[in-house]
């Protein structure tokens, strides 16, 4: 037991495990709580520390920039720079700083705020700058331009691909123009065929604008008819009449619609009859017979009541239609008159009265009326041409004449002449040739080409359309352009072609034709376009659209073929 000096009393434990009993839980006042060499040791611990601290704050102000808080680098846009007042920043952010706070007055320093200019700046070269990596971004970068580069590679390839598919592109399409432009179509194919007669008998046609009526002659199929018909065609829905109206005994040899009534047909044939039909009434209404055969007819041009017809000897007859006598005749004993066309009353050209063409076959003249006679007589004036003539046309609209001829004499093949008509009280020739197109030295028949008038159009020149026996082709000539423009090659010889002016399929003009089975109509357009040919038997419906600088040609069997050509 202590003495009384001390109130605190200590109990000792007997062991660890024992609790202190009655041992005070706060220390007395001023009793020590460390030794004082503890707490010198804390001190300098505490000291260093905050060294430290202070020495790695300095190395991050000094590999960093102060205004954007990002390393510095030893070089590009961002290496350290130094103001007069020693301050470290990066070379870009501080250019920056200087020049706003130029814009608001005076620059300072962004630490210190003393006066700071552009030429203060310099340049700082030390070791603990951190060099920025950039080796991942080059890589990078590589890799795209390599990507790039193969890209490129592969369009240069498939770009060197196409130019030389192109260039072999070309030289076809050239190769087939060449053929279009230069060859004849094998085998002519048809845009639609129909059967006409079964006889081989077909002859002439006539066409009739106004109501679209295309009349073809034939030979009966009925064995109680022994006679030649007339079979009709509306051209518009190319749909064929059943309807047989009976007109001559013999071969009809030509035919004519009157030029103000659409409904009534002149035609003449070897029987030497010269028949009036009304196509209203499928009938014969008026006729008449003259000593010989006939061949050829026509209106007179300064008076439809007046029918010309031409003969077999070259006679040629003068008919008033309202009471069907002849008035006036010229009777010789030469050669046939193949061919009559009106010629209608002109103030602007040569014949201005008006009158008829007529061609012989070894003759070609104009024949005008004289109008100081009290009835109708007739001046003939010669043309200057010469030939073996087979047929002839004439476009009042462009004044043009077309005048076939066949081989004769110093001439070896066909001719196809085209003539214009001088103008009114023009000196020098009345008739004058513009152009020739010559065919083949084959002609065993006498066949009737066409003078196909321009439409109006751009590039709508006129036109030529004959048939060729040499080459078994119908040529269609450019007038304009002086050339051949097209052939289709037909099985049947095509006695007759005729114009159909109001007739257009897509913009193209039409032309009929006719073999002793077959009918055509060529359509014709001087752009040119593609071709497509489609073909099929020959007494069935057959498909043709031949596109060509100058015509397409619809080739149609009568057995009707129909070609076209655009």
């Amino acid at each position: 037991m202590l003495g009384s000096r001390s109130s605190s009393v200590i109990v000792v434990a007997k062991s660890s495990n024992e609790s202190l009993i009655g041992f005070p839980i706060d220390p007395p006042t001023r009793f020590p709580t460390e030794s004082p060499m503890d707490s010198a040791s804390s001190s300098k611990t505490s000291t260093r520390s905050t060294a430290k601290r202070s020495l790695e704050d300095k190395s991050d102000e000094a590999s960093s920039c102060t205004i954007c808080l990002d390393k510095l680098t030893s070089a590009g846009l961002h290496k350290p720079v130094c103001l007069k007042c020693g301050h470290i920043f990066g070379e870009h952010c501080l250019k920056r700083w200087i020049l706003t706070e130029n814009e608001n007055g005076t620059s300072r320093c962004p630490i210190c705020n003393a006066k700071a200019i552009l030429k203060d700046l310099r340049v700082l070269y030390a070791e603990n700058v951190v060099t920025v990596d950039h080796t991942a971004e080059i890589t990078a970068v590589e890799r795209k331009l390599k990507e790039a580069t193969h890209a490129k590679h592969l369009m240069e390839m498939e770009a060197e691909r196409w130019r030389s598919n192109a260039e072999t592109l070309d030289t076809e399409a050239k190769r087939l123009k060449r053929l279009l432009y230069d060859g004849h179509t094998e085998p002519a194919a048809c845009q639609r065929t129909f059967t006409v007669c079964k006889n081989q008998s077909c002859g002439v046609m006539a066409y009739n604008k106004n109501n679209r009526m295309l009349v073809m002659s034939q030979q009966s199929d009925t064995t109680t008819l022994d006679s030649y018909v007339i079979r009709k065609m509306d051209v518009k829905l190319m749909k064929l009449s059943k309807e047989y109206i009976c007109v001559h005994k013999k071969q009809i040899r030509d035919m004519v619609f009157h030029p103000l009534h659409d409904n009534l047909l002149a035609s003449v044939g070897l029987d030497s009859q010269i028949n009036l039909t009304d196509l209203n009434i499928n009938t014969v209404v008026s006729s008449m017979s003259v000593p010989e055969p006939l061949w050829s007819c026509c209106w007179a041009g300064d008076n439809t009541h007046v029918l010309v017809v031409g003969s077999q000897t070259g006679s040629v007859y003068y008919i008033d239609r309202r009471c069907m006598k002849i008035f006036n005749s010229e009777q010789i004993q030469k050669l046939g008159c193949v061919s009559l066309n009106i010629l209608p009353p002109s103030s602007s050209r040569s014949f201005k009265n008006g009158g008829f063409l007529k061609a012989r076959m070894d003759h070609l003249s104009v024949l005008e009326e004289i109008v100081d006679n009290d009835y109708y007589t007739y001046k003939e004036t010669e043309l200057p041409l010469t030939g073996l003539w087979s047929s002839t046309s004439y476009d009042c609209q462009s004044n043009l004449v077309l005048t076939s001829a066949r081989p004769y004499g110093p001439f070896h093949t066909d001719r196809h002449i085209v003539s214009k008509f001088a103008d009114f009280n023009e000196k020098g020739p009345v008739l004058s040739q513009v152009v020739t197109f010559y065919g083949r030295a084959k002609s065993t028949q006498i066949y009737r080409s066409c003078l196909v008038p321009s439409s109006g159009g751009y590039n709508d020149d006129p036109l030529v359309c004959c048939y060729d026996e040499g080459s078994g082709t119908i040529d269609v000539f450019n007038i304009n352009k002086k050339k051949n423009v097209h052939g289709f090659k037909v099985n049947d010889n095509i006695l007759d072609l005729c114009p159909l002016p109001d007739i257009t399929i897509q913009g193209r003009r039409t032309v009929a034709g006719l073999s002793k089975n077959t009918l055509i109509e060529i359509m014709n357009k001087v752009p040119p376009s593609v071709c497509r040919l489609i073909a099929r038997a020959s007494h069935v419906l057959i498909s043709l659209s031949i596109s060509l600088c100058g015509t397409v040609l619809y080739i149609e069997n009568i057995s009707v073929w129909s070609i076209g050509i655009a």
